[in-house]
């Protein structure tokens, strides 16, 4: 299963993520990505796969809201949503990897710079 973590510190590396969730099943891979708010604030989430599905389950539970590096973090099911445009209509443009790729071309998700990882 896909896990969302927000709210991560900004010194946070994919290390601490396996650490966190060290005890839930299998971890496949954790990322870290900034996120470029509207109002131009940097947003540090993360990105992850936990198998089997009841491990991620069970992680979500006792994980969501626990502290990570002295801030708490916000742990749920990743979510693919369709790309909106800046007027809340959905884009219907190709495929959603496409669309994925020109948002991040655009600047708006970028990968944290590796000194945090």
């Amino acid at each position: 299963m896909e896990l969302f973590i927000g709210n991560l510190p900004r010194y946070a590396a994919v290390s601490h993520l396996n650490r966190f969730f060290m005890g839930f099943g299998r971890v496949a891979h954790f990322r870290i990505l900034e996120k470029v708010r509207d109002d131009g604030e940097v947003e540090h989430i993360g990105h992850g796969v936990i198998e089997p599905d009841i491990a991620a389950r069970r992680a979500i539970e006792h994980l969501n809201g626990k502290r990570l590096l002295g801030e708490p973090v916000v742990v749920r099911e990743y979510v693919h949503r369709a790309p909106v445009d800046r007027r809340g209509k959905p884009h219907h443009r190709g495929n959603g990897a496409a669309k994925a790729g020109e948002r991040r071309q655009r600047g708006r998700f970028r990968p944290a710079p590796l000194s945090w990882r």
